[in-house]
């Protein structure tokens, strides 16, 4: 009987240690939010899947969980969530800029050009926005248009890369090499300490036939030693 008694109580106890472990409702939101702050959108998305078990009627979970599955890859489960934080009222400048990055990932991109204004966007995610739109509008081989584009996001934000490579890319596709290469060239210091920007500007400079300035610029990255002297 005191076996039994004793062996009861260890359950119980593990009971109430595992309940006292589970974190709240608002402390699985604020830990997502904080999350998704950093980067860390996997964790934001496990996070944010418990809350809206939960509580499936939270409009501004449904939104957030939708931006994290957008950044990790899941595009239907960021539109299902998108869709449903709409439906339940969630702020538009929670929605908006993720919403129109999933039309550009599934390659709606008449869609996106019609419904997405940079305009309209909150200024501290508009160069996100103006990024998604270039890449619609390069996909549609409106290279001018996808040009202007990005290089209205590198005017927002100097230390956006995407920016910079994507107004390199529009360039080029016009046909114009030598102006593609005088985006690198002009590219503002915030974004030189990249590795990525060395990579493609040295593929860039390989394309030209610019051998040496294609090894000067594979080195110059931070850590970077890709092409043998």
């Amino acid at each position: 009987m005191l076996r039994v008694s004793a062996a009861r109580f260890l359950v119980l106890a593990g009971l109430v240690s595992m309940s006292a472990c589970t974190p709240s409702p608002d402390e699985l939101y604020a830990r997502a939010e904080a999350a998704s702050a950093k980067g860390e959108f996997r964790a934001a998305a496990i996070d944010l899947k418990n809350f809206v078990s939960s509580s499936p009627d939270n409009a501004r979970a449904r939104a957030l969980l939708g931006a994290a599955l957008l950044e990790v890859g899941d595009l239907d489960g960021a539109d299902e969530q998108l869709q449903a934080g709409k439906r339940l009222g969630a702020p538009p400048e929670m929605l908006l800029v993720p919403s129109c990055r999933v039309l550009v990932a599934k390659e709606r991109f008449e869609q996106a050009l019609a419904e997405c204004d940079p305009a309209r966007t909150p200024p501290a995610q508009r160069a996100t926005m103006r990024i998604a739109l270039g890449g619609a509008l390069l996909a549609l081989k409106r290279s001018d248009d996808a040009r202007a584009m990005f290089a209205a996001a590198a005017a927002d934000e100097p230390k956006r890369l995407e920016a910079v490579l994507g107004q390199a890319e529009a360039v080029r596709a016009a046909g114009d090499l030598p102006g593609a290469l005088k985006v690198f060239e002009a590219a503002s210091s915030a974004v030189r300490t990249s590795a990525a920007f060395w990579i493609a500007y040295g593929s860039l400079s390989l394309e030209s036939r610019d051998s040496a300035g294609a090894e000067q610029r594979f080195k110059a990255g931070p850590g970077q030693v890709l092409f043998a002297a």
